[in-house]
């Protein structure tokens, strides 16, 4: 019996030990899971966060403008794209485009901002602060430019909102110039504390020459027929939201020259920046010229002008090549779609010069209208080069039987 109850009394003491123990396991605090603050931990991590405003750039990237006539899509393909090029878009934004992407990517943006401002982070001066808000807010910019180009008059996001913010206090679509001039005023901004032009390793990342590229090619748009007195819906207007200095008016209906000499004026200024700041050209050099001489030579009906050939393939590696290669034409590279699923090849369309065929991409197809203005290698419109094949032969195939 003593063996017993002395049995019990260490069985007694075990348990509560190991009961113990086990409360003191479950008690013990997990690791430290990442937070917002760890954005801004060091240098090292707020470019990482600086990075991601850059994400919404190739997100935001269309395939097709419902504004041009450069590139149309067939339409049996009966997808978004064609319906977007044919003007056959819902009301609904998310039917096609870039309206969630280009939002989220200012939500991003202005979420850098606001933490940048409160943090100090490990190894980031203000220096460097001004940059990173520079680039933050050109991308803020473009974000806005990207949807201006898809929709006409949009909702202008200048300050961030979380994601819980009342749907009455999303401000409503803005005039379209005033979008464009708060597009215009980013761009100048981001542009002052930007440097004109970056190295290999920051190669992509905001520059003043790319921003004064961006207002060029707004207002260019801006001054164009459809935005500039030509918009076809006189009465479109807002119903309750009211654009300061605009009411609910969304669309100037009276044309405004003043639109095309502002235009000209940032295109002259864009240009000569990029030239003169940018160490940018609209000329290849370097070690282009090697490049050219291990590309096939294309087939060009008609012609055997062997400098003409040239150019022809030096131009077809405009696309693919960076400022280290001699290209100094770009401003800013963005890699393109190179795997999109809808793009289907079709077999045997183009001939090379040395007679062999070879496949292509058939998802887009240049307008006639495009092709029709597009200038000869004597810098003439097709019709008014007598050197060019005559008018009559243009709509003859040449494939072969």
């Amino acid at each position: 019996m003593k063996r017993i109850a002395i049995f019990k009394y260490f069985l007694q003491v075990f348990l509560s030990m190991s009961l113990l123990s086990a409360c003191n396991y479950l008690e013990v605090i997990p690791p430290e899971q990442a937070n917002l603050d760890d954005t801004m931990k060091d240098a090292n991590a707020v470019r990482n966060f600086l990075y991601s405003c850059y994400n919404g750039v190739e997100n935001t990237i269309t395939m097709d403008n419902p504004s041009v006539d450069e590139t149309t899509n067939s339409i049996e393909l009966n997808s978004g794209l064609q319906r977007l090029s044919y003007n056959q878009l819902s009301s609904s934004a998310k039917d096609y485009g870039c309206w969630d992407n280009a939002y989220n990517a200012i939500g991003q943006c202005h979420l850098f901002l606001q933490q940048l401002e409160k943090s100090t982070p490990l190894g980031v001066d203000e220096a460097m602060k001004t940059q990173y808000r520079a680039e933050v807010n050109f991308l803020i910019a473009y974000y806005h430019f990207r949807l201006l180009v898809d929709y006409g008059p949009i909702p202008i996001i200048d300050h961030f909102m979380s994601m819980a913010t009342p749907v009455s206090e999303i401000p409503g679509r803005s005039h379209f110039d005033y979008v464009v001039d708060f597009i215009c005023k980013k761009c100048d901004e981001a542009a002052a504390d930007l440097p004109a032009y970056r190295t290999t390793s920051e190669w992509g990342r905001a520059t003043s020459s790319i921003c004064y590229a961006l207002k060029a090619r707004l207002l260019l748009y801006a001054a164009s027929d459809l935005w500039n007195g030509g918009f076809p819906y006189k009465d479109w207007k807002n119903k309750t939201y009211e654009t300061p200095g605009y009411g609910k008016e969304l669309v100037s209906n009276s044309y405004e020259p003043e639109k095309w000499r502002r235009a000209l004026k940032a295109c002259d200024y864009a240009l000569k920046w990029a030239e003169d700041n940018g160490g940018n050209k609209l000329l290849l050099v370097d070690n282009m010229p090697s490049r050219v001489a291990n590309l096939k030579d294309p087939y060009i009906p008609e012609n055997s002008d062997e400098d003409f050939v040239a150019h022809v393939k030096l131009m077809s590696l405009v696309l693919q090549s960076t400022p280290d290669e001699g290209n100094f034409e770009y401003l800013w590279g963005i890699v393109p779609y190179v795997a999109i699923g809808f793009w289907s090849p079709l077999p045997l369309n183009i001939i090379e010069r040395n007679g062999s065929w070879v496949s292509g991409y058939s998802q887009m197809a240049p307008t006639l209208y495009t092709i029709e203005h597009f200038y000869t290698k004597n810098g003439k419109l097709p019709e008014n080069d007598e050197k060019f094949v005559d008018k009559s032969d243009w709509l003859k195939s040449m494939c072969r039987s």
